[in-house]
C-alpha cells in the first residue's frame, strides 16, 4: 500500500460501521464543513464506507436527503404480501444472502467514479474476501475500473446480506475484520486524522494515537441500533453527530448539554459570586468538571442534567437558564400537588422506599426533602446523588444565581 502523496497536510475522515447509526456520520460531516476542516481523504467500513463514497463525490446534499429518509426499503428487496416469505427465503437461497438491490441502484446513481479518479481526495474501503479468507483494505487506485460501486456494495454486505462478487470472489462486511480502520488510515501515511465511532457491530480495535493529531469522536449518548429506521431516532442521532463533533472541537461544551460557551457571562457570574461571598465546593459536581474555570457552564450542565433538559440541541447560557427556571418551577408545582392530597405524603414515603419513584432526580429530591428528616433524608439523597452525580453541582447552580440572571440581563447579553 503506497502512501498518499498528499497525506500529513489535510485531514483524514475515519468513518465506522453501524448501519443506520451511519446517520451520525452526516451530522458530523455538517460539523466539519462549518468548521472549515480540510478533509482530504475517507476510510470507512460498512455504512462508513457508503458515505465516504458520497462524501468522496463532493455529493453532500444528496447525502443528507437520502440519510433523511433511509429505511430497509432503501437497502434491502423485500417482497410484500402474501407469498412474501416464501420468496424472501428463496431469494435468500439463490444468493446467498438478502438482495441489496436497491442499495446498488442508490450507489449507482450517486456515485461518479470518474470523477472520484480525477479527483485530489483519497478513498479506502475495508471488506473480507470470504473466497481466499482474506481481509482486504482497499484503495482507490487498487480498485479495479468500474468497481468502486462493487467495493461499496462488499464494504456494508452486512451478515445476512448477499455477498458481493468482485473478479470471481465473494466479499462481505469489513466490520468482521476492523469496524473501525484507523490503522488503515495510519497506513496510507495520514498524520492528522478525525475518527468517528458510533459502536457498531464487528471488531472495533483499540486505535493507537500515538505520532498522529487525533480527534476522535464517539457518540455521546447510547441509543438506536444498526437497522433501526424511527425517523425519530434518526434525526436525534444525526443531530448528535453534528453536536458531538462541535464539541470535540471546542464550539461547544458541557457533558449532559450541549452549550455555547460565553466568556463575558463567566466573567460577570465570578464577580456576582465574588460579591455575594459565597463559596462552594468543587467536590459539588462531578470529577470531570473539577478543573473547569467555566464554572457557570459546569453548574448550568448540572442543572440541565437534574431536570432532564432536551438533550439534542445546542443551547446559549441564556437559553438553557431560561428552561432549566421553567422546568423547575413545573417539577416545584408537580411536587405540590403530589403532597396536597389526603395520604399523599404516606404513599410518596412508600414509593421512594420501595425504588419505584420515576420522577426526574429534581423532583426527587424536593420529594425526599418533604417527606423525610434525619438520617432517612441523608440515606435517601445519598442515594439520588449516586444515581445522578450532578444533582449537588444542580443544587449549588440554584443557591448561587439567585438574583444574577435579572441582573445580568438588564443590559444587552450575548447569549
Amino acid at each position: 500500500m503506497r502512501p498518499w502523496p498528499g497525506a500529513g497536510d489535510g485531514w483524514c475522515l475515519v468513518l465506522s460501521g453501524g448501519g443506520a447509526k451511519g446517520v451520525y456520520h452526516v451530522g458530523a460531516w455538517k460539523a466539519l464543513v462549518e468548521l472549515r476542516i480540510p478533509v482530504q481523504a475517507f476510510v470507512g467500513n460498512s455504512i462508513g464506507a457508503i458515505v465516504a463514497g458520497f462524501l468522496a463525490c463532493g455529493k453532500q446534499k444528496e447525502l443528507e436527503e437520502v440519510a433523511a429518509g433511509i429505511h430497509l426499503g432503501t437497502l434491502l428487496d423485500l417482497p410484500e404480501g402474501p407469498g412474501a416469505a416464501l420468496e424472501i427465503g428463496k431469494s435468500f437461497v439463490a444468493r446467498g444472502g438478502l438482495d441489496t438491490a436497491p442499495l446498488r441502484r442508490l450507489l449507482e446513481e450517486h456515485i461518479d467514479e470518474g470523477r472520484l479518479r480525477a479527483g485530489e481526495v483519497d478513498l479506502g474501503v475495508v471488506t473480507i474476501n470470504i473466497t481466499d479468507l482474506q481481509p482486504r483494505e482497499v484503495f482507490l487506485e487498487e480498485m479495479e475500473p468500474g468497481t468502486v460501486v462493487d467495493y461499496l456494495m462488499a464494504s456494508s454486505a452486512f451478515p445476512g446480506f448477499a455477498p458481493t462478487t468482485i473478479e470471481g470472489k465473494k466479499h462481505i462486511d469489513g466490520g468482521l475484520w476492523d469496524n473501525l480502520p484507523y490503522e488503515m488510515a495510519r497506513s496510507r501515511g495520514w498524520k492528522r486524522i478525525i475518527l468517528l465511532d458510533v459502536s457498531g457491530l464487528g471488531l472495533n480495535r483499540r486505535p493507537d494515537f500515538e505520532g498522529a493529531q487525533t480527534v476522535s469522536i464517539k457518540s455521546s449518548i447510547s441509543l438506536g441500533g444498526a437497522f433501526d429506521f424511527d425517523p425519530n431516532f434518526l434525526s436525534r442521532f444525526g443531530a448528535l453527530g453534528y453536536l458531538d463533533t462541535l464539541r470535540a472541537f471546542g464550539r461547544l461544551g458541557g457533558r449532559y448539554a450541549f452549550i455555547r460557551p460565553d466568556l463575558v457571562l463567566e466573567e460577570r457570574f465570578d464577580h456576582h459570586r465574588a460579591a455575594s461571598d459565597k463559596g462552594w465546593d468543587p467536590k459539588a459536581v462531578p470529577k470531570v468538571f473539577r478543573h473547569d474555570p467555566r464554572h457557570l457552564m459546569v453548574l448550568l450542565d448540572c442543572a440541565a442534567a437534574v431536570l432532564e433538559l432536551d438533550r439534542f440541541r445546542a443551547w446559549t447560557y441564556v437559553e438553557v437558564a431560561a428552561a432549566i427556571s421553567e422546568k423547575a418551577a413545573a417539577e416545584d408545582g408537580a411536587v405540590t400537588t403530589a403532597l396536597g392530597g389526603k395520604g399523599a405524603v404516606a404513599l410518596v414515603r412508600a414509593a421512594i422506599e420501595a425504588g419505584t419513584l420515576t420522577e426526574s432526580p429534581y423532583r426527587a429530591t424536593r420529594l425526599v426533602e418533604a417527606c423525610f428528616r434525619g438520617r432517612t433524608r441523608t440515606m435517601l439523597n445519598r442515594m439520588l446523588v449516586t444515581r445522578t452525580p450532578e444533582l449537588p453541582g444542580a443544587l449549588v447552580y440554584f443557591e448561587l444565581t439567585a438574583g444574577f440572571w435579572t441582573a445580568s440581563t438588564k443590559g444587552t447579553i450575548s447569549g
